[in-house]
């Protein structure tokens, strides 16, 4: 699975990786997929411009375009965790360095920066999904599940969570639940362009 077809939108400003809403029928093989945009929620804070790569193939040299690229990552890391250094509780870092290290499929590392940044703003509930993400590659779907709804408690219409509800459940084989989120998803995202996709995902658990 590679990552534009890996991506699914959280909400708000793309940090420079991937874009759109590309959930597929690729979502349930791991690792599941980092949102394409993952910035500006309502009540969350605008995530700067930035981001990590794709990984480099085979070890190859990236040549001098990439070698630019990972400089230039190298220099957002140490900025933002210099940022930390001086404010611990400053979540735009800590949330772009769960990012960041997301998108580096360092799933532990991500989980810790999303935990600090719920510590500061627990009733973001861009935070909580994301942290429910990560939680969700680390394979444990029942935490996970537990974010989401979390999140949905503190925002009742954001229907990114009801969606990795849906994700979740599916992993736990939880039809109940499952059917419960993909009715909370239609109910509050009718024309999401992957509903068919996850309802038969859905379908396909029996009854």
């Amino acid at each position: 699975m590679n990552r534009e077809q890996s991506a699914f939108l959280l909400g708000g400003v793309v940090l420079g990786l991937v874009a759109g809403l590309l959930l597929g029928l690729v979502f349930l093989q791991k690792p599941i997929g980092e949102p394409a945009a993952r910035g500006t929620a309502e009540g969350a804070a605008e995530a700067p411009a930035g981001g990590a790569p794709p990984p480099s193939t085979g070890g190859m040299d990236p040549g001098a375009g990439g070698a630019a690229v990972m400089g230039e990552v190298m220099e957002t890391l140490q900025r933002l965790k210099s940022d930390l250094e001086k404010n611990p509780e400053d979540v735009r870092a800590l949330s772009q360095l769960g990012d960041m290290y997301f998108d580096a499929g360092k799933y532990e590392e991500s989980r810790a920066f999303y935990e600090r940044a719920v510590a500061v703003e627990p009733g973001n509930p861009r935070f909580m999904t994301a942290l429910g993400l990560a939680e969700l590659n680390l394979g444990q779907p029942k935490i996970a599940l537990e974010r989401y709804r979390t999140a949905l408690d503190l925002s009742p219409d954001y229907w990114q969570a009801a969606a990795y509800a849906v994700i979740a459940a599916i992993e736990l084989q939880d039809r109940n639940t499952a059917d419960a989120s993909l009715a909370r998803l239609r109910a509050l995202h009718p024309d999401f362009e992957h509903m068919k996709e996850l309802e038969a995902r859905v379908a396909q658990m029996g009854g």
